[in-house]
């Protein structure tokens, strides 16, 4: 499930720390499974996502056209920003990457390569984004 809320939480000292956006996706029945588990447990279901990886919904859970829908009011406060350090899973770095980036499909969106714990910093530009 993806949450909007944007948290702070005070410290004892009476200061506020910014925690900024909680954003999940859920794999519903799914989740904390493997991909050769999920196959195995739900070899119907694996096929229909190998068919459509962005439209696929798991049982209870959200698909990639589900998250990009609900990142939007987001993206939307990241766009007022101006240093953002966004820490994710990599369904959501994925819509963030595609949207920031302009040029991706939704076909190719959930197929984006994201790197695990690497830090990719993107400069806004008029015509998509640059890339460090």
């Amino acid at each position: 499930m993806l949450s909007r809320i944007h948290n702070r939480k005070r410290k004892q000292d009476g200061g506020v720390v910014d925690e900024g956006f909680g954003v999940t996706r859920s794999s519903g029945v799914c989740d904390g499974m493997t991909y050769k588990e999920i196959e195995e447990a739900f070899p119907g279901d694996f096929a229909q996502r190998d068919r459509d990886k962005f439209n696929y919904r798991y049982s209870g859970g959200e698909s990639y056209r589900d998250v990009v829908a609900r990142l939007e009011p987001v993206i939307l406060q990241l766009e007022r920003e101006k240093n953002i350090l966004v820490i994710g899973h990599q369904a959501i770095l994925r819509c963030l990457y595609a949207y920031f980036h302009g040029n991706v499909t939704q076909d190719d969106l959930p197929y984006i390569k994201v790197p695990l714990h690497t830090i990719i910093k993107l400069t806004p530009t008029a015509y998509g984004c640059d890339e460090d």
